[in-house]
């Protein structure tokens, strides 16, 4: 993914939850950004990301901590601002079971910044007509100084059957995301919703 994206000098990009699915998004939003903090479970993960980052000009700051805690969360997040500046940009995929952690991650990225763009990153599942709208997501829309974005991951029809999106599709979904600066952007489809697979 090294072609050439539309986008801003990004001066400290946060990632949450992205040495995985989302590695490839990383190493190409790192190429337009000065600093790039990443939070992670593992040190293993960390270091991986890390090494596939060392031939670029980007300052990495590795956050191992589970961001369950909000304390230790809150106070890497805080260490981070004061090293490397404030967060103009957040990519967040944060598992469901830990509903909290959006909130935190947006209120300490816009509490020292004039605009933060922050891209929650979705499963399909919210895109479900049925489910109520999410408390979280309001809350987040009401942050003074952040600029909400949601990015909807669905799935890809082939023929007459149905299949998740591969990590490359991902990655490249959120970069398309985050380079369109829309509100909402879908990767893949989420209609109909019965051939989820």
């Amino acid at each position: 993914m090294t072609e050439s994206i539309k986008m801003d000098r990004i001066n400290h990009l946060l990632v949450i939850g992205g040495t995985g699915m989302l590695s490839q998004a990383v190493l190409t939003l790192a190429e337009h950004s000065d600093a790039i903090s990443i939070v992670a479970r593992t040190r293993k993960s960390l270091d991986s990301l890390g090494s596939r980052l060392l031939d670029s000009a980007v300052v990495y700051n590795p956050i191992q901590i589970d961001y369950q805690s909000a304390a230790l969360l809150e106070k890497a997040l805080q260490a981070a601002i004061e090293s490397y500046g404030p967060i103009d940009l957040v990519v967040a995929w944060i598992h469901s079971n830990a509903p909290d952690v959006p909130l935190i991650v947006a209120s300490i990225a816009a509490e020292k910044s004039l605009a933060v763009d922050f891209f929650h990153v979705l499963g399909s599942s919210s895109a479900d007509p049925q489910s109520v709208p999410n408390p979280i997501e309001l809350r987040l829309r009401e942050i003074p100084a952040l600029i909400y974005h949601k990015v909807i991951l669905g799935f890809v029809i082939e023929g007459g059957d149905s299949r998740w999106l591969t990590n490359q599709e991902i990655s490249r979904g959120v970069i398309d995301a985050v380079s369109a600066n829309a509100p909402e952007h879908v990767v893949g489809v989420i209609r109909p919703l019965s051939m989820r697979p």
